[in-house]
């Protein structure tokens, strides 16, 4: 299909022409009718502006082009520098509030005395949730064909072949998301605009986190307790806090490279809090520093989301792998443990949901609906690096949660606030005391609920993360270290159910704290 192109002066009637015109071609590529008046309400804006400063007589190049099979439109004018976002004026707030609607946000650069602003047309889309579908469906004929083989051969494909894949992609994923932890809460503790606010809005938010995570450990109390036949009597498992505190020291960073190498998330986040403080008090001077940021966040957030589009792939080859390498028998014995799991994890997000519903007046299936598209990046690809830049175009785009409570909040929830992980934690302790007929008094089970939701909040919020405390929490509660071995061959989708609940959490938490600030954007939440 042939591209649109226009090259003509700014004059009333002209601005009104290439708005048809782009309209017209819009439709042609069958492009969703919404984005279309988004986009030519916003190309209208900017030939505006344009007009406003370098006057009616100069000339203006639109068109549209595809830059690596994204279709682009571009619109550009030489002249000085003139970036039509950035003005006080009532069109400038005006623009400002028209973009925050736009999905793929349009992009300003200034290069060779020409301005240019690139809107991107979104590309068709299969619904993500039947890619995964047929993902996950295709893994599973696979791997169980793939258990016919021999041992050897099994073995070999899983460890040599899939697995390589699958770190790989992994790191991958780290290596976009790592970054956006420190950038994000750098990022955020400036947009707030100063130390006292950062202290209030900040300290405020933790609080709500940890309110949130005590509720979801009573919750898995009160509602597994009636499926594990515990055996109550003295017990005898004392409590050691000396591994606790261990915990809690790690986080202070040694220096500036280890917690980017070691994908140390409480440490960036620490880092990321100094570093936004410290700008803050250069005032002027941090301008620049604060620049540089803020295009590597935009840079970082752009590449994630392209690797993002694998996910598919990645699901298959990871369900595969799990499957040519499990116990069919370990699984299926630890039905009961899952299936309570789940159902305890899913009531507390529901339960937050309506929370949020109730106080926003909006509608819980419009929420949840929201929600989908995050549930089903996090649960594909079992990373919370992965889901990072579907979280910030579900706050901004679609939540209407302000920038200065989700760049901060998000990162800090993503690494501290993990309900679905202490549930998991509190019901897998029940599972092995009951498998390994441990008997337990009533301060085991106040000792357990403490542990593990502490332990979550710990825990690295990367895949498989929750396994490298799963031993201090055995060892603190008196299970045998052998529980172990029956955990890992179930660790794929007890952890892939996790992250992709605890992200969801974090985004309702967050609604819920802008909601009481009040300074939640309902047009946007409620549309």
């Amino acid at each position: 299909m042939k591209e649109y192109s226009a090259v003509t002066n700014l004059f009333s009637q002209n601005i009104d022409k290439i708005s048809e015109e782009l309209t017209l071609f819009l439709k042609t590529i069958k492009t969703n009718p919404a984005e279309i008046t988004t986009i030519r309400l916003n190309v209208e804006e900017v030939l505006l502006r344009f007009r406003d400063s370098f006057g009616e007589n100069v000339p203006v190049s639109v068109q549209s082009k595809k830059i690596l099979g994204q279709r682009t439109i571009v619109v550009s004018v030489e002249g000085k520098e003139c970036n039509p976002f950035e003005s006080d004026d009532e069109l400038g707030i005006w623009m400002s509030s028209i973009l925050s609607h736009l999905e793929n946000k349009p992009s300003y650069y200034y290069s060779h005395k020409t301005n240019t602003v690139s809107f991107k047309v979104s590309r068709k889309k299969i619904n993500p949730f039947i890619l995964l579908l047929i993902s996950i469906a295709f893994a599973v004929v696979a791997g169980f064909l793939g258990r016919f083989l021999p041992d050897n051969l099994r073995l070999q494909i899983a460890d040599n072949i899939l697995a390589p894949v699958c770190s790989t992609y992994i790191n991958v994923l780290c290596f976009c998301g790592i970054p956006l932890i420190f950038l994000s809460v750098c990022l955020g503790v400036i947009g707030v605009g100063d130390i006292q606010a950062f202290s209030q809005i900040g300290i405020g938010m933790i609080k709500r986190y940890m309110f949130y995570l005590l509720i979801a450990g009573i919750v898995a109390l009160g509602c597994s307790l009636p499926f594990f036949n515990l055996q109550f009597g003295h017990g005898n498992v004392t409590f050691d806090a000396t591994n606790i505190f261990t915990i809690i020291f790690s986080w202070c960073p040694t220096n500036l490279l280890v917690p980017f190498i070691d994908c140390n998330a409480m440490q960036l986040i620490i880092m990321g809090v100094v570093f936004g403080m410290g700008i803050l008090k250069l005032n002027n001077k941090g301008k620049y520093i604060y620049g540089v940021f803020n295009d590597l966040n935009s840079l970082m957030l752009m590449v994630s989301g392209g690797f993002t589009t694998l996910i598919p792939v990645f699901v298959f080859f990871t369900l595969v792998e799990s499957i040519l390498k499990s116990d069919v028998i370990v699984l299926l014995q630890a039905g009961k443990s899952l299936l309570i799991t789940s159902s305890v994890q899913i009531l507390f997000v529901m339960m937050l949901a309506v929370v949020v519903s109730i106080k926003s007046r909006v509608k819980i299936v419009l929420l949840l609906r929201k929600l989908s598209d995050l549930f089903l990046i996090s649960f594909g690809t079992n990373s919370c690096s992965a889901s990072i830049p579907e979280h910030y175009q579900l706050s901004s785009s679609k939540l209407g949660i302000p920038e200065n409570t989700f760049s901060f909040g998000i990162p800090i929830g993503t690494s501290i606030f993990k309900p679905a992980t202490a549930i998991r934690y509190l019901i897998l302790t029940f599972f092995m005391a009951v498998e390994y007929n441990i008997c337990v008094a009533p301060s085991w089970l106040i000792m357990a609920a403490f542990v593990c939701v502490f332990l979550s909040v710990a825990s690295p919020a990367i895949p498989g993360g929750a396994l490298l405390l799963c031993p201090m929490l055995f060892a603190q509660l008196g299970i045998p270290a052998e529980a172990l071995g029956q955990m890992l061959a179930t660790d794929v989708f007890f952890d892939a159910v996790c992250t992709a609940l605890n992200q969801v959490s974090v985004q309702l938490v967050l609604a819920d704290f802008a909601i009481s600030r009040k300074t939640i954007k309902e047009d946007i939440l409620k549309k």
